[in-house]
Parts: structure tokens; C-alpha cells; sequence
């Protein structure tokens, strides 16, 4: 005779990983998928039950963190204290060095629970979400408010040779042409 002993499986955070479009200048809320699990009975006595994840079983990989792909600092992820798999990505000044048509990516890793019977609680394997963060155009300033004339300059009148100062941009990788 033999006996079957079930066992607890892990619950999947999500099949493919995670990713999101945001811009420089905006903080984005996001969630991330609902988990889903193979047990439909959670040992309660009702064995036909949807799904045994638990709703408030998300958690960010303290050990992780936010990870800089290619920018540092970079931004800051703040997860919600229920462990529901909500977030904000607050990107603040970091990316302000990108221009129109670049990007940079900020990652996270998060883990899904269940609420098994009894016994352990099953973990899923690290699930990534990685933010694609898209540049801006950012204000040019020509003339800081520091730089004036001392002489008047009249329509007409005579040519006057200026050192003009450089222009400031946020985006790194813009040119300035004087005409």
C-alpha cells in the first residue's frame, strides 16, 4: 500500500519578466502581475479554491534593491508596505542627462508567497521587473541670469564683438550652434 503525501508547491511571481516605460520627469505607479499557483486546496476544507498565492505575499529583495543598469544614482523605487506588489518609481534628478530618443533602465527583483495548509510557506524564484526610463527634452538656458550688458546695444548701430557665455542643458548630449 502506498500513500500519497502532497506537498506544497511554489507559487509563480509571473512567466515572463516584467517591463515598464516611464519618462525622466514623472514618478509612475505599477503592480506587479498576480502570482498564480497549481494547489487549489489550501487545507481549510474547501478543496476547490482559485488560487492559494497569497494577495499580501509580495515582497521587494531588500538585498537587491534597485538596481542601476547603466545610470547611478538611479531614481528611487518605494514598495508598498502590505506587500500587495504595488510600488512608485520616483526617477527625481537622475535622469535629467538623457536627451530626446535616449534611454537608461532601473531593475527590481520581488518574490511571491502562498498560504499553504500547513508546513512551510512556498517561495517563487526571483521574478525581475526592469523600468526603461526615456529621456526628455530639458529647458536650454542661454543667458544665466548672472551675465548683462553694460553698454546699451541700439538697432542700427555700431557692431559689438560679445563673448557669449555656454549655453547650460541638462541633456548631455546636446550641440549649440551660434548664427
Amino acid at each position: 500500500i502506498y500513500k500519497s503525501i502532497a506537498a506544497n508547491d511554489n507559487p509563480i511571481a509571473s512567466e515572463q519578466p516584467v517591463t515598464l516605460q516611464a519618462n525622466e520627469d514623472n514618478s509612475e505607479s505599477g503592480q506587479v502581475p498576480v502570482a498564480t499557483d497549481v494547489d487549489v486546496s489550501n487545507g481549510d476544507g474547501y478543496e476547490n479554491i482559485e488560487t492559494e498565492v497569497n494577495e499580501f505575499g509580495y515582497e521587494l529583495n531588500e538585498e537587491l534593491g534597485l538596481i542601476c543598469i547603466n545610470n547611478s544614482p538611479c531614481g528611487n523605487l518605494e514598495w508598498d508596505e502590505s506587500n500587495d506588489g504595488s510600488y512608485v518609481f520616483d526617477p527625481g534628478e537622475d535622469f535629467h542627462y538623457l536627451a530626446v530618443g535616449e534611454s537608461a533602465e532601473v531593475s527590481f527583483y520581488y518574490t511571491a508567497s502562498d498560504i499553504p495548509p500547513g508546513g512551510p510557506v512556498g517561495v517563487s524564484s526571483l521574478q525581475l521587473v526592469t523600468i526603461t526610463i526615456e529621456g526628455r527634452e530639458d529647458p536650454t538656458t542661454i543667458f544665466p541670469d548672472s551675465y548683462g550688458f553694460d553698454t546699451p546695444i541700439y538697432e542700427n548701430g555700431g557692431l559689438y564683438t560679445l563673448n557669449l557665455p555656454t549655453p547650460e542643458d541638462l541633456d548631455l548630449t546636446n550641440e549649440f550652434q551660434y548664427n
